[in-house]
């Protein structure tokens, strides 16, 4: 209608009509005809304070490709979505994911034509806007609108949208037991909730986030996670990786056959710079059978890169000092004195490369070269007539040497180190005298006792000992640090007697066989002539001291050397703690278990300390939003809310006294660890409601599950 939008946008001026009061409805079918003049006539509207929405999707020709390229603010859902079809589970999905993406597009949603309360129930639930149909009210004319809205009491349900994603996803910004929080807030930067079943994720930050991680939305769809966020984020070498491991069908079919998944990548920090990450899966069991949804731990691990690389830096710029020899060769006479170079590859005593008296020779590097402090040392070990005796006379065999500061030259000014080296012959009288500048080697043995200091300090806070395998001497040597301390207690011997002893002595029965056959000198020789990788990790159960049976979980990061200029073939293993990370991990995972299953099948889920009575509430379908919300909830509270809510009231009273705590405690440390009971039901006499208590024994914590069931559908059993 030409001069339409003119008309509105004069009629909201004229009468000073406030923004975002006036909402625009648009059928589908205008979309279709002519898509850039539909945006255009939007952003028209909205630059002019008025709302847009498109009524009756999925009519004609709506596809869920047309969300992202729609821009209004609300989508109204057709009545044809909520009719009765013999496909429920199939047109709920279909619902679930117009709502879910729309949310994730900022789109309200608004569902037209609903006439069921289990409809109503299942919109709340994947957090549709608003809801409108014969559930509420036929149409009415405006004077008996009015006075329905003033004399009944209207449910607005102001706070649904907290319940978004409770049907498929468990919601991890719920609250949760604090020894569990207080543990991840130290531990984990950011934790990923993933539904590879429903194409979601969730993101949850339990501490400070050192990392770029605000910048991401806290939920979405799981394929726009894999294809938009991880480019963002993720450094360019490590993209193609993050993306085939975190592939929804990759991960599904890795966890067939493993319990957890490691990934170490590259990630933004908030200065543009990259950290590196460890990334820890593991796989949330419990809830829907079909469900497929995973966690993943985000973990900074910059330290313990930072010093794997310079331990490979000292490592090669230490072998190079090796790779070339830098000295002269003389072949002495010691009966007669008389010496003759053989070899020179430094400008070492090159003025006197021509004297051939060793007497003559021997002056002229006492006089001008031997620092003052090697004088004695030089008198006493390199003299003709202590040679003689060295060799001759005791017909030794083995070299002699001796290490001193001396000058290079007589013109130069500072000392560098030599090793004088003298071999005994095939004739007796004659010797090889090797001259070696050490310095660098001298260098070397400084930067490796400053090495040694700084990773003592450094492994004293990640590694509780860290042990160096020579493969081909069968020796090792062990650096200790006991409880944390910087300065490390060092044992050495041989490597196959000492681990068998250690295994047999220290490992969990279960774990031998696996960390026998792996770390054994077979199993590392296979390792190091592996081309493919330079590391791997084990995890497994170690006694925690020689008087106890207690184990805790430790994991092993064993790292290859290169054999570089004929050097021995060297293994590495760094040994840390880990048994906080692996409870926290199983305290997770059990309580998302529990979290699942209640959410899925139970009307009430809460569970209660035996010592200190404090309430958890887990979730049900029947918890009001608002005890989320509440600081602290009393167990004789949550009892009354679920005796008034469900029980009948002939029943309420065994009710009571089934729950009295003192004795539930009492009954379940001489008993089996669960009850279930059955009572009438409030809403009539079809209906029972099935009440299962369950005990835990390590956390000292009641937890009751609490359904109403159809009778008819029910076979009473006894007490379990």
């Amino acid at each position: 209608m030409p001069g339409f939008r003119e008309s509105y946008i004069s009629i909201k001026e004229k009468y000073d009509i406030p923004d975002k009061l006036i909402e625009l409805e648009f059928t589908e079918g205008i979309f279709f005809d002519n898509e850039t003049l539909f945006k255009e006539v939007i952003t028209d509207f909205h630059n002019h304070g008025f709302t847009c929405s498109m009524d009756d999707f999925g009519s004609g020709y709506s596809s869920l490709n047309i969300l992202k390229d729609l821009p209004v603010d609300t989508l109204k859902l057709d009545k044809l979505f909520f009719r009765e079809s013999d496909n429920t589970s199939r047109d709920r999905s279909i619902i679930r994911s117009v709502v879910a993406m729309a949310r994730s597009l900022n789109i309200k949603t608004v569902a037209e034509g609903v006439e069921t309360l289990d409809v109503v129930d299942f919109l709340k639930l994947i957090g549709c806007t608003l809801i409108q149909g014969y559930i509420y009210s036929k149409p009415l004319p405006l004077t008996e609108f009015e006075e329905k809205l003033n004399t009944e009491n209207i449910d607005t349900d102001d706070e649904f949208e907290l319940d978004f994603d409770k049907f498929e996803v468990v919601p991890l910004d719920m609250p949760i037991a604090n020894n569990i929080d207080d543990t991840l807030r130290r531990t984990y930067a950011g934790i990923l909730e993933i539904n590879a079943g429903g194409n979601l994720y969730h993101m949850y930050y339990p501490g400070e986030r050192d990392v770029k991680f605000e910048a991401i939305q806290e939920r979405g769809f799981y394929a726009s996670f894999c294809e938009d966020l991880i480019p963002k984020y993720v450094h360019p070498q490590d993209i193609d990786n993050m993306k085939e491991i975190m592939n929804p069908m990759n991960l599904i079919n890795h966890f067939k056959k493993n319990n957890d998944l490691d990934i170490e990548y590259r990630h933004m920090r908030k200065d543009g710079k990259y950290s590196w990450m460890k990334l820890h899966i593991i796989k949330a069991s419990g809830g829907r059978s079909d469900s497929q949804i995973f966690f993943g731990y985000f973990n900074i691990i910059d330290d313990y890169k930072e010093t794997e690389e310079s331990l490979n830096i000292v490592r090669n710029r230490f072998s190079a000092a090796y790779s070339n020899f830098n000295g002269i060769v003389f072949e002495l006479d010691i009966s007669s004195g008389y010496c003759d170079i053989l070899e020179i590859h430094s400008n070492l005593l090159s003025s006197v490369k021509d004297l051939h008296d060793y007497n003559q020779l021997f002056g002229f590097i006492m006089e001008l070269l031997i620092h003052p402090d090697y004088k004695n040392t030089v008198m006493t070990y390199c003299t003709l007539e202590y040679l003689n005796e060295y060799f001759s006379l005791n017909g030794t065999q083995f070299p002699l040497s001796v290490e001193v500061q001396a000058k290079p030259s007589r013109k130069a000014s500072t000392y560098s180190y030599y090793r004088a080296t003298y071999s005994a012959q095939s004739d007796s009288s004659k010797v090889l005298l090797t001259i070696e500048d050490i310095t660098e080697a001298k260098k070397k043995e400084a930067s490796i006792a400053l090495r040694n200091q700084i990773t003592d300090i450094t492994f004293a806070n990640t590694y509780e000992r860290i042990c160096i395998i020579n493969l081909d001497k069968d020796l090792f040597t062990i650096a200790v640090y006991p409880g944390g301390h910087r300065k490390a207690t060092i044992s050495e011997g041989k490597y196959s007697l000492h681990l068998s002893k250690s295994i047999e002595k220290n490992l969990h029965p279960s774990d031998i066989d696996n960390i026998s056959q792996m770390t054994s000198l077979e199993g590392l020789n296979k390792f190091y002539e592996d081309t493919t990788t330079n590391e791997f990790k084990i995890i497994f159960r170690e006694r925690a001291n020689d008087t106890t049976d207690h184990y805790e979980w430790k994991e092993a990061l064993i790292i290859s050397a290169p054999n570089e200029y004929g050097q021995d073939r060297m293994v590495y293993i760094f040994i840390k703690n880990i048994d906080d990370i692996r409870n926290t991990e199983k305290n997770l995972n059990e309580f998302a278990h529990r979290l699942s299953y209640s959410l899925a099948m139970f009307d009430f889920a809460y569970s209660v300390d035996c010592n200190t009575e404090k309430v958890d509430i887990i979730g049900g379908l029947k918890f009001d939003s608002d005890i989320f919300a509440m600081d602290e909830v009393t167990y004789q509270d949550v009892t009354s809310i679920v005796k008034n809510a469900s029980i009948a009231e002939d029943e309420q009273a065994a009710f009571r006294r089934l729950t009295y705590l003192d004795e539930l405690t009492e009954r379940f440390k001489s008993h089996q660890a669960s009850i279930v009971k059955t009572f009438g039901s409030l809403e009539g006499e079809d209906k029972i409601v099935e009440v299962t208590i369950i005990y835990g024994a390590r956390e000292q914590k009641i937890t009751f599950f609490v359904r109403q069931l159809d009778k008819s559908n029910f076979m009473i059993g006894n007490e379990s």
